[in-house]
């Protein structure tokens, strides 16, 4: 379970031409909106793949996390990618299984990959 106070998420696959006001936005649906920290890399000055996402409350990260997480990023070809920005802090309910799938046709997309794991 997680901490009482952890109200914090990671979240990967920030884009470079991606800012904090952008990334905010995206979470406007939800009506969670962070305050967003993105780490940049020192050489360029751009987003270095990954940020920070810190919520009023831990419920409200909660809540981001579980209707979020794996979704399509509207307008984009992206998912979101996000984790407890603690590590080894996750919920009990929120469990991550891996599994290696081989020799696909050139045509299986990721997207097809997800659609047909994520059917019920």
């Amino acid at each position: 379970m997680t901490e009482p106070d952890c109200k914090t998420l990671w979240m990967g696959d920030v884009q470079i031409n991606w800012d904090e006001a952008y990334v905010s936005s995206l979470f406007d649906a939800v009506g969670h909106i962070p305050v967003v920290k993105l780490i940049r890399d020192k050489a360029t000055g751009y987003p270095a793949g990954y940020g920070f996402l810190e919520f009023d409350s831990q419920e409200a990260a909660i809540d981001v996390l579980a209707a979020l997480n794996g979704q399509p990023i509207p307008n984009t070809p992206h998912r979101f990618r996000l984790n407890w920005g603690a590590g080894g802090k996750r919920l009990e309910y929120m469990q991550k299984h891996s599994i290696f799938v081989g020799d696909l046709a050139g045509d299986v997309t990721d997207d097809v990959l997800f659609a047909t794991f994520s059917a019920k």
